[in-house]
């Protein structure tokens, strides 16, 4: 089972929110830990998002997690936020 997909990484809320679900014990009952690990904007190299994941690991170590994590994949917004100027 994978469990919760944590998105915008890049925010200190987002490992606020693992870190309590990870404290009242919900990862024991996961396989993997969903993640979604994409770009603030479209133009943003993908090595944007290394930091993000590697925070989110270490908030695992903190609290004993040693899970796989899996990647659920990019919002269907995120092509929204810098739409093609159609030239």
């Amino acid at each position: 089972m994978v469990c919760p997909s944590i998105t915008e990484l890049w925010k200190e809320q987002a490992h606020k929110y693992r870190l309590q679900f990870a404290e009242l014990g919900g990862y024991q009952y996961c396989d993997a830990a969903g993640i979604r690990p994409y770009q603030h904007q479209v133009a943003d190299p993908p090595e944007i998002t290394l930091e993000a994941v590697r925070k989110g690991d270490r908030t695992f170590q903190r609290q004993g997690v040693h899970l796989p994590l899996w990647s659920t994949g990019i919002p269907q917004t995120l092509p929204l936020n810098d739409p093609l100027d159609g030239n």
